[in-house]
């Protein structure tokens, strides 16, 4: 299948027109039409809807389109690196990340990327789980790692570790829920510091409640767990965080903070796109991070 019959294609899907896209590549409307026939009988498959207003594709010509888009994105990156094969330049790697984890492992690896893989440039970006992902499957960052990320066709995810969710507060509020751990009853009458639909941590306690018949009680809604933390020791309200967010608090003596039960537990999450071949240097860094991600060994500083 030639490249050009899949560009021609591509254009039709986006345009949803032949005479649309014959004047936006600059070819004669009867190459379009001939092309997408070719198509159509090569694949045994009618690849489009044809009406008075134009063409409409079918799903068998999304999945094609998916699938050319991964072609050309392919052929840019071999074009990229067989560019570059003869020069000694330094290869950027973006690689996106929550802010905790970033502040957690962030400079290590990054530091230790510069001292033993001087040619390769780390970019590194923070974000929400879910816009991470996003950017990921765009092309804008290579590499991604986020919160209990849902399964998505066009990513590769593997779990680095799991860790349970706690219920944080005031010390001075805190007093009032027993000493061991709170249920989801008890969270649902609670005021509630949360991020914004669809933060990946959000999604997973709401679908937990919900299994309940409950809902949470959402006060604030704020996609910035430090500012979450400050919320909370201004006596706003309570939020549920990852228990390695704990070492970060500014003063440990303002909160305390419980398990749940059931426990609740989030996964730390490592995604590439399965579309693009993972180049040398983007395995290197993805490795770096899971090694310190594994390694992780932090311990609350609120007692």
């Amino acid at each position: 299948m030639e490249f050009k019959k899949l560009e021609i294609f591509l254009k039709v899907v986006e345009l949803q027109s032949f005479t649309k896209a014959s004047c936006a590549l600059d070819i004669a409307q009867s190459v379009v039409s001939r092309t997408i026939r070719t198509l159509e009988k090569d694949l045994n498959q009618v690849l489009f809807y044809r009406d008075g207003h134009g063409v409409r594709p079918m799903p068998s010509a999304l999945v094609l389109a998916e699938h050319a888009k991964s072609i050309f994105r392919q052929l840019d990156l071999a074009r990229s690196e067989v560019g570059n094969s003869g020069k000694r330049v330094g290869e950027t790697v973006r690689v996106g990340l929550p802010s905790t984890l970033a502040r957690l492992v962030g400079r290590p690896v990054v530091a230790d990327l510069f001292r033993t893989h001087p040619a390769i440039k780390p970019c590194v970006l923070e974000g929400l789980s879910f816009s991470l992902m996003q950017q990921l499957e765009a092309g804008v960052i290579d590499l991604a790692i986020g919160y209990h990320t849902t399964w998505r066709p066009n990513l590769q995810l593997t779990t680095v570790f799991e860790e349970p969710m706690v219920f944080i507060g005031l010390r001075n509020k805190m007093q009032k829920f027993p000493a061991a751990s709170v249920d989801l009853k008890t969270l649902s009458q609670e005021p509630l510091i949360i991020a914004t639909r669809p933060n990946n941590v959000r999604m997973l306690i709401e679908m937990q409640m919900a299994a309940l018949m409950l809902a949470p009680n959402v006060v604030l809604e704020v996609d910035c767990m430090p500012l979450i933390l400050d919320l909370v020791a201004d006596g706003l309200g309570y939020a549920i965080l990852p228990l390695h967010t704990l070492s970060q608090v500014k003063d440990p003596s303002l909160y305390d903070y419980r398990f749940f039960t059931p426990e609740i537990n989030t996964r730390v999450m490592v995604a590439t796109f399965e579309g693009r071949s993972l180049r040398k240097p983007v395995q290197t860094v993805k490795e770096a991070f899971v090694s310190a991600l594994k390694n992780l060994q932090v311990a609350p500083i609120i007692k």
